[in-house]
């Protein structure tokens, strides 16, 4: 059973910056609760609200402010609130994605690339438990990182251009975290990008995926690690997406 709705909830989307902060403070202190059972109803609401608080929020530095503010919120979480706290994130910025004025787009782009990148933070903070890892990639395989065309997704369907944007910001994202890892964790991480790029619905999406798994970085923390394979493989795609195995990019992990 749902929870009876916050009293700031409301708060979150009102177009008053004071009331909008006032009610982000109340939201930190609600979540972090540990006795509080939330509904994943109840974190769709929570996030519905704060998609609209940052839709009101005008101005480079206010946004950028809001944007930590929200990636801060994941930190204090135990584990079972994370992970449905970032399934609802992603799936309100999927169900909105169409609605948001191409004006305001850059603010919602900056707070995905921070909640890609506060995800592995959090992950790492947690020992990379493989458990726990291995829910967060459901929501991503499920989700965001989904093979499927926009219309077969999860609710709406997940936009082509959220894809995009999460495969161009997904290795930034490990940046931070790469020298934390144990063995096998940034294989696992990858996993989803190596399956778009064999299994996405589109030439363009498995393309894109497949830049994703060149990026020098990769091969460089591969090579760092002493780890065998990858240099002169490519990720499997369909003939028509074939790439010369002469590239210089990572291709993918070895099955």
């Amino acid at each position: 059973m749902s929870a009876p709705p916050p009293p700031f909830l409301r708060s979150l989307a009102s177009s008053s910056r004071p009331t909008r902060e006032k009610a982000l403070s109340s939201l930190r202190l609600y979540l972090s609760t540990p006795s509080r059972a939330l509904t994943p109803l109840d974190h769709l609401k929570i996030w519905k609200g704060l998609f609209y608080t940052l839709f009101h929020t005008d101005r480079p530095l206010p946004q950028q402010s809001l944007c930590r503010s929200l990636c801060s919120l994941l930190p204090p979480l135990p584990p079972e609130t994370f992970v449905a706290f970032v399934r609802a994130f992603w799936t309100t910025m999927s169900e909105q994605w169409s609605s948001i004025p191409g004006l305001r787009l850059d603010k919602y782009l900056l707070v995905m690339r921070g909640y890609v990148s506060a995800g592995f933070e959090y992950l790492a903070a947690n020992g990379w438990d493989e458990r726990l890892v291995g829910q967060y990639l459901e929501v991503v395989d499920e989700g965001m990182l989904s093979t499927g065309p926009g219309t077969e997704g999860r609710r709406k369907g997940w936009p082509d251009g959220l894809r995009y944007h999460i495969l161009d910001v997904w290795v930034d994202g490990l940046e931070g975290v790469v020298e934390d890892m144990g063995d096998g964790v940034l294989q696992r991480l990858m996993l989803p990008i190596e399956r778009l790029g064999r299994e996405g619905w589109s030439k363009v999406l498995r393309l894109r995926a497949k830049d994703t798994l060149g990026d020098e970085r990769l091969k460089g923390w591969m090579d760092g690690e002493g780890k065998e394979g990858g240099e002169g493989q490519v990720v499997r795609l369909d003939d028509e997406d074939a790439v010369s195995s002469d590239d210089d990019g990572w291709g993918g992990f070895e099955d």
